[in-house]
C-alpha cells in the first residue's frame, strides 16, 4: 500500500497456526503383557506362575496329554516328549487263598481274570477289561491265565492302587507314574485348559454313552473329548477356547 506522501508499506507476515501433534506413547511389550495378566483370574496366574499343573487322581483321565512333573526320576522313559493317560490294563487282586499279584485286564492283547460274581451290569464269566475294572470285583482264572497256581485255585477281589496312572508314550512304550502316590507327582498336564474362574478342567475322552452340552456354544450332542469344570460344573467341547463363559 502507497500513502499520499509515497511512502509503501508492506503486508504484515501472517503467523501460521502451529499444529501440535498429540505425543503417542506407545506401551513397551513386557508393560503391554503385565497389563494383559492383570486381567486374568489370580487363580490362572498362579497356575501360570508354577509351571504346568500337577497331574493328581482326580485329572489323570484316560486321553489326557502329560509330559514330565517337577517329581519326576524315571530317566528319559518319556523321551522328553509327550505322553497319554491310557486305560489301566493291568488289575490288582488278592486271593482268598492268600497272597496278590497284578494280572493283565487287556495288556497284550490277554485277560487272565473273568468275573465270579455279577458286578453292576456285567455278567459272571465276562472277561475283566480295562474300561471295566473297579475295585472289590470278584474275580477268578480266565481264559489266558498263565501264572501257575497264585490264585490258589480259589476266588480274588480286586483293588485300583490310588495315586497310580498308566501313561502311553510317543514310542509305544508306557509304564505306571506317580499321580500322588508316595506324595509325589512323576507328571504335569501338558495343554491344560482352565475355566473363566481359575479351575483346571478335566478331560474327559468320552462321556460314558451319554450325551453332554457345551454351556459355551450349546452343542448338546458331545459324546466324546470334551472337558469339565468339576468346582463349576460346567462343560467345554473340544471346539471351543476355555477361558470367559
Amino acid at each position: 500500500r502507497v500513502d499520499d506522501n509515497g511512502k509503501v508499506f508492506l503486508p504484515e507476515p501472517r503467523a501460521e497456526p502451529v499444529v501440535v501433534e498429540p505425543v503417542v506413547e506407545v506401551p513397551r511389550p513386557a508393560a503391554a503383557v503385565a497389563a494383559v495378566l492383570q486381567q486374568v483370574a489370580p487363580s490362572v496366574m498362579a497356575a501360570l506362575a508354577q509351571g504346568p499343573p500337577r497331574l493328581t487322581s482326580a485329572t489323570a483321565t484316560f486321553g489326557t496329554t502329560v509330559i514330565r512333573g517337577p517329581d519326576w526320576k524315571w530317566d528319559n522313559q518319556d523321551g522328553n516328549g509327550q505322553g497319554t493317560v491310557v486305560l489301566p490294563d493291568w488289575v490288582q487282586v488278592k486271593w482268598k487263598a492268600g497272597g496278590g499279584n497284578k494280572y493283565r485286564a487287556g495288556a497284550q492283547g490277554c485277560h487272565d481274570l473273568v468275573l465270579a460274581e455279577a458286578h453292576g451290569k456285567h455278567l459272571v464269566g465276562a472277561l475283566v477289561k480295562a474300561d471295566m475294572v473297579e475295585s472289590d470285583m470278584v474275580v477268578k482264572r480266565g481264559p489266558d491265565w498263565k501264572w501257575e497256581s497264585q490264585d490258589g485255585s480259589s476266588t480274588g477281589v480286586t483293588s485300583i492302587s490310588p495315586g497310580w496312572a498308566r501313561v502311553e508314550w510317543a514310542d509305544g512304550t508306557s509304564n505306571f507314574y506317580r499321580v500322588g502316590a508316595e506324595g509325589c507327582h512323576d507328571l504335569a498336564i501338558a495343554n491344560p485348559k482352565t475355566c473363566a474362574n481359575g479351575h483346571i478342567m478335566v478331560f474327559l475322552a468320552n462321556g460314558n454313552g451319554f450325551p453332554h452340552s457345551c454351556d459355551k456354544c450349546g452343542n448338546q450332542n458331545i459324546l466324546a473329548k470334551f472337558h469339565r469344570c468339576n468346582d463349576c460344573n460346567y462343560d467345554l467341547c473340544a471346539s471351543c477356547p476355555a477361558g470367559a463363559k
